[in-house]
């Protein structure tokens, strides 16, 4: 794959994703996790749709969904 090509299918949907993950930072803290957490899922959703023709976004949604339970039990102490 070349440099643009990367950039495009591998780079860019990384890093909306790394921003989608910043929104749940501090779930499983008690601070507004119901509403957090439905602003990570529309997130996610949103995420999908824009890249919905990349093979590459499947992966990445299925990161964003483990990361969010693992990032919630580790805020929480429940690991």
């Amino acid at each position: 794959m070349e440099t643009k090509e990367f950039k495009e299918k591998i780079y860019g949907p990384y890093n909306e994703a790394w921003k989608v993950i910043k929104i749940i930072q501090y779930a499983g803290q008690g601070k507004e996790d119901d509403a957090t957490w439905q602003e990570y899922m529309t997130a996610i959703d949103t995420f999908a749709k824009k890249f919905k023709d990349n093979r590459f976004k499947d992966n990445l949604v299925m990161m964003l969904l483990e990361a969010g339970d693992t990032i919630a039990k580790m805020n929480g102490g429940t690991e």
